[in-house]
């Protein structure tokens, strides 16, 4: 019998289409981003394509290209990139946590529709089971891999999140701070968060302000001329607690805290969620550029009294 899907999203929307529970709030295994390296081919060149999902292990992937044409009207990527089986417009790529792809040329109906940089998208499926659990509903994603025309002036890169600052007071951030902003300032800020298996105490009455530090160079120059860069974007996702934000912009401090407090219950939607004295929380920061490039980091917090 075929097993039913579970449509979660389209990876970079913000939207979660599989529950009513915040987007923020881990709850159970799923895929939170996809990196690209590089993010932007022309027909016949290779990337490397990784995901990032949580748990770190215990989830089988599936990856398959789609070059079905979004409906005109309808929404960016056509259905049947979600629901259906392997065929000639959804051609199986490989298994695991990463896969090499190479670029097929788009036909013309789905090379045709461009953003406003002049590129087009082929949507690439992930489907993810739990170990063990070979009965369970596929939950299916869909990362937008970025399409060069031939004689495209500039490429795509990746932008680069280098690491997490962590605070226990405000750090007051300049936070209309251009985009086009290359200095790390945000690096005077608190101590670093170390990677795991370090986990950094937080008690269940602080507030931990978190500051993303990029890489110079990660909000590249729009490509359609103009002074400004591109706007990027850093989602948050945890396993318990609260943010202040399910999104922050690349010079914006976020909130964290394991009681609601003022917070915005975005990682918590009910009190069965609050972590207890010595539990785990694991908390990731994806950034995204809007043109299929990503980064991530993903730290740990162990709750203390």
């Amino acid at each position: 019998m075929r097993r039913a899907l579970l449509f979660a999203s389209l990876l970079g929307a913000g939207c979660d289409l599989a529950s009513f529970d915040p987007q923020s709030l881990l709850l159970e295994p799923r895929v939170l981003a996809v990196r690209a390296e590089p993010p932007s081919l022309a027909a016949g060149e290779t990337t490397t394509l990784r995901a990032l999902h949580h748990p770190e292990a215990g989830l089988s992937l599936e990856w398959a290209a789609c070059t079905l044409p979004a409906v005109p009207g309808g929404d960016a990527v056509n259905l049947g990139c979600v629901t259906g089986e392997e065929g000639p417009d959804l051609v199986p790529i490989g298994r695991g946590d990463a896969v090499d792809f190479t670029m097929p040329r788009l036909p013309p109906a789905l090379a045709s529709v461009l953003d406003e940089t002049g590129a087009a998208y082929l949507p690439i499926r992930i489907r993810s089971t739990p170990d063990g659990s070979p009965d369970a509903a596929p939950r299916v994603d869909i990362y937008r891999l970025r399409y060069e025309p031939p004689g495209a002036p500039a490429r795509n890169h990746n932008p680069s999140l280098l690491a997490l600052r962590l605070a226990l007071t405000d750090p007051g951030l300049d936070e209309g701070a251009s985009p086009c902003a290359d200095d790390v300032a945000e690096l005077d800020y608190g101590a670093p968060l170390d990677e795991p298996p370090a986990a950094q105490p937080l008690a269940m009455g602080d507030q931990a302000w978190l500051v993303p530090v990029l890489a110079p160079g990660s909000a590249e120059p729009v490509a359609t001329g103009g002074s400004g860069c591109e706007a990027l974007e850093i989602r948050w996702y945890a396993t318990a607690g609260y943010l202040l934000h399910e999104a922050t912009g690349p010079h914006q401090r976020q909130a964290f805290s394991l009681e609601p407090g003022d917070l915005q219950a975005t990682s918590a939607s009910s009190d069965g969620h609050r972590p207890a004295p010595g539990d785990r929380v694991d908390l990731y920061a994806v950034v995204r550029d809007g043109r299929g490039g990503a980064s991530w980091l993903h730290r740990v917090f162990v709750v203390t009294p």
